[in-house]
């Protein structure tokens, strides 16, 4: 599971299974920001094709075949769910014919709270968490 925090400015803070903590100053750096730049997506002409909840939060389930070679080379079928408030893909998979090669998605999401600013002041290797 990796951490992440945006801060109004699209600056990113990753903190990864492995104990590292990465500082972005572009969302597009981080490694999971297909899920927060949904232009890829859009850019695809999804179809809706139905709704589903993920992370808690009510999202459109859209099917987009011609972006699935972006989210991964080969695949021919991409499915995503995208939050029905925001707009942010909450959900991203990568199909080929009827097997799923991949799955990127959100397990927990909360927006508009405040952020330390202490956050942002360079990459760190935290403390090991207990």
């Amino acid at each position: 599971m990796t951490l992440l925090w945006i801060d109004a400015t699209g600056r990113a803070r990753e903190e990864l299974d492995s104990g590292w903590v990465l500082q972005r100053n572009e969302l597009e750096e981080a490694g999971n920001w297909p899920l927060f730049d949904p232009s890829w997506l859009f850019s695809a002409n999804p179809v809706p094709i139905g709704e589903r909840e993920v992370a808690g939060r009510a999202g459109i389930v859209v099917r987009a075949d011609e972006a699935a070679g972006f989210l991964l080379p080969n695949s021919n079928r991409c499915v995503a769910v995208v939050d029905r408030e925001r707009g942010l893909i909450l959900s991203a998979e990568a199909w080929l014919d009827d097997e799923l090669l991949m799955v990127e998605e959100l397990v927990e999401i909360a927006f508009d709270e405040p952020l330390d600013p202490r956050l942002f002041e360079g990459e760190k290797r935290p403390e090991p968490r207990l």
